[in-house]
């Protein structure tokens, strides 16, 4: 049950990363084999105490998995949401690139200031995208106030852009590009605040994961403890039943030695052998197999007795393997790491998945060379002694990130979490889960933000750098003594000189677009 938590809190968080298909079926099997185990454990037990601390855990569970189905459809809303925000982004660039520059009227006298408030415009909506999108990787409340920023930002241009006086087609133009911002900044919110409800409802995941892992751990040692106590019951009745039987037996054969005579008495103590021979055998661990109740004469009651306490004890030792064999079978599944350590550092044994994750052989466990106190870099000894002294008080200490070194010299991150392994204060069982992948998402994405930086800065200078340009290029047109006239290949005016102004009387302004 503890690696159906596991995974479900593993592929939960995935969903939020990545909202596939593939990872939603993995979340609903770990939920179903969740549920299998949990009706066996029921089904299993007969301890009252237990039993309470099963539906217990099932209850937990049953929240555990609410607050999951909530993650992942708001995980969904929030991807579906981001696809329509980066549509209305692209759109917004269609826009300004391909509609509003290539009709823009370049001949007016406030064209360059007019180009210079387009172009600070699409800056601030690809810094309201950047935001957003950083939003997601980390709630930080600066990026909410950068987006504000960028809107305000944005209709001061626009209100600029609107007040240079603009051909109508431009106007129109504006009006798409506005439009389209309020509804592409409009589902932006809408992934900021989806953002902000998902991060409380990972916490509350986190924390139900927790309480659901401090009950299992108590069940372990509960269901350990039973299964001792049941065990030294069943061999101290059974002592106490033998003797009390062989004293019985033996006065038994005295008063009937008296009454009935040798022929019956040998019947006696045929039966009499047969059950201290059984009680031999059972004493010293050995099979005991059955003693026929028909030959052991008038001790037939006692050997059938004798028979059923010998039938308890072999399932008393069952129940011991089972549970044994169950441990090995969680370690051996390789899910997550797996250690047994003491205090002092040393692993006593560790499953495949733990040593790849450190990359050691087995040999090496055998030779005593794998320490967890010398691979645990000197920053986290501190996490390490607070967890021993938490599993001093509670039987478990709450998990918590390290980092181990590797056998090659580099660091594996993990997330490990353990409790005292069965009544020793000295003896811990350890899970350990690697979180390689995770980190290394995380910096992937902390680096597509850089980059993300670094163009919007490039695309700033390129602006600027162009704005120049067509300032010194109007300068030069406007200190030639000669009228120049740029027109198109239809025949209309696009650009004219101050020369131009004086030689024919006309304004720049007045003059553009005619043929």
């Amino acid at each position: 049950m503890e690696i159906n938590v596991v995974e479900t809190a593993f592929y939960v968080l995935q969903y939020t990363r990545s909202p596939t298909e593939t990872t939603l079926s993995q979340i609903r099997d770990a939920e179903r084999d969740f549920e299998e185990h949990s009706r066996n454990y029921l089904a299993l037990t007969s301890n009252q105490q237990e039993i309470m601390l099963g539906k217990k855990i099932i209850s937990e569970y049953e929240h555990f998995k609410r607050l999951g189905r909530e993650i992942t459809l708001l995980s969904k809303r929030r991807s579906e949401t981001l696809t329509e925000f980066h549509r209305g982004v692209q759109n917004i660039d269609i826009l300004i690139d391909e509609t509003l520059q290539l009709k823009f009227n370049k001949s007016g006298a406030d064209a360059l200031a007019r180009l210079e408030a387009v172009l600070d415009m699409e800056i601030n909506i690809h810094e309201a995208s950047y935001a957003v999108q950083g939003f997601i990787l980390q709630a930080d409340p600066l990026l909410k106030l950068k987006i504000v920023d960028s809107q305000e930002d944005f209709k001061r241009y626009q209100q600029q852009f609107a007040g240079l006086n603009p051909t109508p087609e431009e106007r129109s133009i504006l009006n798409k590009i506005v439009s389209a911002f309020t509804e592409t900044l409009a589902a932006g919110n809408k992934i900021i605040n989806m953002s902000e409800n998902l991060q409380v409802l990972i916490t509350g995941h986190k924390s139900t994961s927790t309480t659901i892992d401090s009950l299992l751990d108590e069940e372990l040692q509960l269901e350990n403890k039973y299964q001792v106590q049941q065990a030294l019951d069943d061999s101290s009745k059974s002592a106490q039943s033998m003797i009390i039987f062989l004293i019985c037996s033996a006065l038994a054969i005295f008063f009937i030695l008296l009454r009935f005579g040798t022929r019956v008495s040998r019947e006696l103590v045929s039966g009499i052998s047969a059950l201290h021979a059984s009680a031999v055998a059972s004493g010293k661990g050995e099979d005991v197999s059955p003693i026929n109740p028909e030959k052991a004469g008038a001790l037939r009651e006692v050997a059938t007795e004798f028979n059923n306490m010998a039938d308890r004890r072999k399932k008393t030792e069952l129940e011991l393997r089972q549970n044994a064999d169950r441990f090995e079978r969680w370690k051996a599944s390789n899910f997550i790491g797996v250690i047994q350590s003491s205090a002092n550092g040393g692993i006593s044994d560790a499953n495949d998945a733990l040593l790849n994750m450190v990359g050691y052989s087995k040999q090496d466990l055998k030779d005593g060379k794998l320490n967890w106190a010398s691979i645990t870099p000197e920053e986290y000894r501190s996490l390490d002694e607070n967890a021993i002294e938490e599993a001093a008080l509670k039987g478990f200490w709450s998990p918590f990130r390290k980092e181990y070194f590797h056998k090659d010299g580099h660091r594996v991150p993990v997330m490990i979490g353990g409790s005292v392994f069965k009544d020793s204060p000295d003896e811990y069982i350890v899970f350990i889960v690697d979180l390689t992948e995770q980190v290394a998402q995380l910096q992937k994405n902390n680096e597509l933000i850089e980059q993300m930086e670094r163009v919007n800065q490039e695309l700033i200078k390129s602006s600027e750098t162009a704005l120049e340009n067509e300032k010194e290029l109007r300068e030069v047109f406007d200190s030639m003594i000669d009228a120049v006239i740029t027109i198109d290949e239809a025949g209309l005016i696009l650009t004219f000189n101050r020369a131009a102004e004086l030689q024919f009387g006309y304004k720049a302004r007045e003059i553009a677009g005619q043929n």
